[in-house]
């Protein structure tokens, strides 16, 4: 993926084509670029960069073999705290797997998971990766990753690096309080926007139910019931349960 990277690439198709300085750089071989070095008019200054970008002439290589895979998309997502990586790819050719990388810094880089290709396809093919822990408010600086795809011959590509700063857990954030209490608890949700609510007693039955704003105060039932359960939805799904203790 020519454009995300964060190095210096300059490619004016009419007339110049400059790819230096960068050392994570290994595939060269898209379409375009391929055209212009394969055309006798224009500079071309390539140099500088990861094994099959060195050189004009590695690259003029490299074009004669079909790219390995086309990769349509990289990108990430919080999901209740936890990480997921997602990638899809709209063709493969000999695609053995995908090498999952981490990098506190985006320099040394660690092999923290691998899935399998899809060997040779045409087809859509989306992937995802969730066997690994979210950064959290508490660790400093970005945590970057990046995808090593693998041939079955020993040769390998780059995508992009991404990376995310922090992934905020829904459950963490919320805090009910008083607990114990006498007649209500307030309910502060933190950076969540949209949450609901159930309050059950302890045999399992609906008492209430509804949505939940900011510092949300809920009443409850004045009768003789001491301990209720209180339940925090997000789309539906519960993201946190609280025993609460009534005085």
């Amino acid at each position: 993926d020519i454009s995300a990277l964060n190095h210096t690439i300059t490619f004016e198709v009419t007339s110049n084509l400059q790819i230096t300085n960068n050392n994570q750089l290994a595939l060269c071989n898209v379409k375009a670029i391929c055209d212009f070095v394969n055309q006798p008019n224009g500079n071309k200054n390539i140099d500088n960069n990861a094994a099959n970008c060195l050189t004009v002439a590695e690259v003029q290589n490299a074009c004669l073999t079909p790219l390995p895979i086309t990769l349509v998309s990289f990108t990430s997502t919080c999901n209740n705290g936890n990480l997921e990586l997602h990638w899809e790819t709209s063709s493969e050719t000999n695609n053995l797997d995908f090498e999952i990388q981490q990098s506190k810094e985006g320099k040394i880089w660690e092999n923290i998971g691998n899935i399998k290709g899809n060997k040779t396809s045409n087809e859509i093919t989306k992937y995802i990766f969730n066997n690994l822990p979210a950064p959290t408010s508490g660790e400093a600086g970005n945590i970057f990753y990046r995808i090593k795809q693998n041939d079955f011959d020993g040769q390998f590509s780059y995508s992009k690096t991404i990376f995310v700063k922090k992934c905020r857990n829904p459950e963490t954030e919320i805090i009910v309080f008083p607990n114990p209490t006498t007649d209500f608890v307030k309910v502060n949700i933190g950076t969540n926007q949209y949450l609901d609510y159930e309050l059950f007693n302890l045999s399992g039955t609906l008492l209430q139910k509804g949505n939940l704003c900011h510092n949300n105060s809920i009443f409850l039932d004045k009768t003789q019931i001491s301990i209720y359960i209180l339940k925090i939805l997000k789309n539906e799904k519960v993201v946190k349960t609280v025993k609460i203790l009534k005085n």
